[in-house]
């Protein structure tokens, strides 16, 4: 029993450990505030001024969200699947596909993919567009940001897209302070060093 608490200790040190890294280099060189931008800017092939964005009005094409559910029981994909992951494409209001836009219609390019945790389950997902008057969020590059399957996912239903210059946004996340980053890396640190003396304490006695 003891041995697996050391164990845990250490393992728990360690997923503290990479967790503040992860969080830490994503927040790396961003703005404490979200920097306001026009998506509209994004799409003509400007760069973004930050990597903590808010995009004003926008529409949200929640019909063409690539998701990825959790399967139970054996059953089939249904309405009340639960959802692990979503990404749903944003457009501004003057992109061309807005101008004539169904759930039919193609589209053939965009610049901001977003990622949520507001779709708890398949049927929570809109099957139709719908208008956002703004979002913010840190971004990262979809080449950087998005498992192999979601990448082939994307390249699969939009050929000759550009993954380095599609830019993930992950709705409502903000930038981990230095001081938090340094304190969680310490208190890791802790973990993974009392663990291994008490292991070590026991093995002695």
């Amino acid at each position: 029993m003891l041995f697996r608490l050391q164990i845990l200790l250490i393992i728990g040190g360690i997923a503290l450990g990479i967790y503040s890294f992860q969080e830490m280099r994503a927040g790396m060189g961003a703005s404490s505030d979200p920097v306001a931008v026009e998506l509209a800017d994004l799409e003509a092939g400007s760069s973004a001024p930050d990597k903590h964005l808010q995009v004003g009005d926008h529409i949200a094409l929640y019909h063409g969200t690539f998701y990825q559910w959790e399967q139970q029981n054996n059953e089939p994909e249904n309405g009340g699947s639960r959802v692990t992951k979503a990404y749903y494409p944003i457009i501004s209001p003057t992109h061309p596909y807005a101008e004539g836009m169904d759930a039919d219609a193609d589209l053939e390019s965009f610049a901001v993919l977003v990622k949520t945790n507001r779709f708890s389950t398949i049927g929570e997902i809109p099957d139709m567009p719908g208008p956002v008057q703004s979002i913010s969020g840190l971004t990262r590059p979809a080449s950087v940001a998005l498992e192999s399957d979601f990448q082939d996912l994307l390249r699969s239903d939009y050929p000759g897209i550009n993954l380095d210059q599609i830019l993930v946004l992950e709705d409502g996340r903000q930038p981990t302070s230095v001081a938090l980053g340094i304190i969680m890396m310490l208190a890791s640190a802790a973990l993974i060093a009392a663990g291994g003396a008490w292991m070590f304490a026991s093995a002695r006695s």
